[in-house]
Protein backbone atom coordinates (compact mmCIF):
# COMPACT_ATOMS: atom_id res chain seq x y z
CA UNK A 1 0.00 0.00 0.00
CA UNK A 2 1.13 3.03 -0.71
CA UNK A 3 -0.15 6.57 0.79
CA UNK A 4 -1.63 9.26 -1.46
CA UNK A 5 -3.08 13.04 -1.36
CA UNK A 6 -5.83 13.88 -3.30
CA UNK A 7 -6.95 17.36 -3.57
CA UNK A 8 -10.53 18.64 -4.86
CA UNK A 9 -12.35 21.98 -5.87
CA UNK A 10 -15.74 20.98 -6.53
CA UNK A 11 -18.07 23.47 -7.66
CA UNK A 12 -19.47 26.30 -4.31
CA UNK A 13 -22.51 26.29 -6.15
CA UNK A 14 -24.13 23.65 -4.12
CA UNK A 15 -25.46 24.01 -1.00
CA UNK A 16 -23.73 22.35 2.18
CA UNK A 17 -25.86 19.38 2.52
CA UNK A 18 -24.55 18.59 -1.50
CA UNK A 19 -21.23 19.14 -0.80
CA UNK A 20 -21.21 16.61 1.76
CA UNK A 21 -22.85 13.95 -0.38
CA UNK A 22 -20.18 14.48 -2.65
CA UNK A 23 -17.51 14.72 -0.07
CA UNK A 24 -19.29 10.98 1.13
CA UNK A 25 -19.08 9.86 -2.67
CA UNK A 26 -15.93 10.67 -3.35
CA UNK A 27 -14.80 8.61 0.17
CA UNK A 28 -17.09 5.59 -1.09
CA UNK A 29 -15.24 5.71 -4.38
CA UNK A 30 -11.91 5.81 -2.71
CA UNK A 31 -13.43 2.60 -0.48
CA UNK A 32 -14.26 0.91 -3.97
CA UNK A 33 -10.82 1.23 -5.59
CA UNK A 34 -9.81 -0.79 -2.42
CA UNK A 35 -8.35 2.12 -0.37
CA UNK A 36 -8.03 2.04 3.19
CA UNK A 37 -7.21 4.93 6.05
CA UNK A 38 -9.52 8.08 4.52
CA UNK A 39 -8.89 11.19 6.39
CA UNK A 40 -10.83 14.33 4.86
CA UNK A 41 -9.56 18.00 5.88
CA UNK A 42 -12.17 20.75 3.96
CA UNK A 43 -10.32 23.34 3.32
CA UNK A 44 -13.20 25.62 2.58
CA UNK A 45 -14.82 28.16 -0.05
CA UNK A 46 -11.64 30.22 -1.42
CA UNK A 47 -11.45 32.82 -4.30
CA UNK A 48 -9.70 31.63 -7.74
CA UNK A 49 -6.61 33.32 -8.99
CA UNK A 50 -8.54 33.01 -12.40
CA UNK A 51 -12.30 31.70 -13.20
CA UNK A 52 -12.51 27.84 -14.06
CA UNK A 53 -15.36 26.59 -15.92
CA UNK A 54 -17.00 30.63 -15.70
CA UNK A 55 -16.78 30.46 -11.88
CA UNK A 56 -15.01 32.30 -9.91
CA UNK A 57 -14.87 30.24 -6.01
CA UNK A 58 -14.50 26.99 -5.30
CA UNK A 59 -14.90 24.29 -2.47
CA UNK A 60 -11.57 22.58 -1.28
CA UNK A 61 -11.26 19.46 0.07
CA UNK A 62 -8.02 16.98 0.78
CA UNK A 63 -8.19 13.50 1.02
CA UNK A 64 -5.34 11.57 2.48
CA UNK A 65 -5.53 7.66 1.84
CA UNK A 66 -3.82 4.40 1.53
CA UNK A 67 -4.35 2.98 -2.32
CA UNK A 68 -2.23 0.34 -4.45
CA UNK A 69 -0.84 1.52 -7.23
CA UNK A 70 -2.62 -0.47 -9.66
CA UNK A 71 -5.86 0.84 -8.87
CA UNK A 72 -4.86 4.45 -9.17
CA UNK A 73 -5.97 4.25 -12.58
CA UNK A 74 -9.71 3.09 -12.08
CA UNK A 75 -9.49 5.92 -8.94
CA UNK A 76 -8.68 8.41 -12.21
CA UNK A 77 -11.32 7.04 -14.20
CA UNK A 78 -14.06 7.74 -11.72
CA UNK A 79 -13.15 10.93 -10.34
CA UNK A 80 -13.09 12.37 -14.16
CA UNK A 81 -16.34 11.17 -14.32
CA UNK A 82 -17.56 13.38 -11.73
CA UNK A 83 -18.86 17.15 -13.51
CA UNK A 84 -19.03 18.39 -9.79
CA UNK A 85 -15.16 18.26 -9.55
CA UNK A 86 -13.62 21.00 -11.09
CA UNK A 87 -10.04 20.33 -10.70
CA UNK A 88 -8.19 17.78 -8.70
CA UNK A 89 -4.48 16.55 -7.66
CA UNK A 90 -3.52 13.32 -6.91
CA UNK A 91 0.12 12.89 -5.45
CA UNK A 92 1.73 10.05 -3.89
CA UNK A 93 3.37 11.24 -0.47
CA UNK A 94 6.96 10.63 -0.45
CA UNK A 95 8.20 8.66 3.25
CA UNK A 96 11.70 10.07 3.41
CA UNK A 97 12.16 12.14 6.64
CA UNK A 98 13.19 15.64 6.05
CA UNK A 99 16.49 16.18 8.37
Amino acid sequence: MVDYELVLIFSSKGEESNQKELTKKISQTIKSAKGSDIKVDVWGAKEFAYPIAKQTQGLYLQFNFSLEPKNIVDLEKKLKSYPEILRYLLIKKDKRKEK
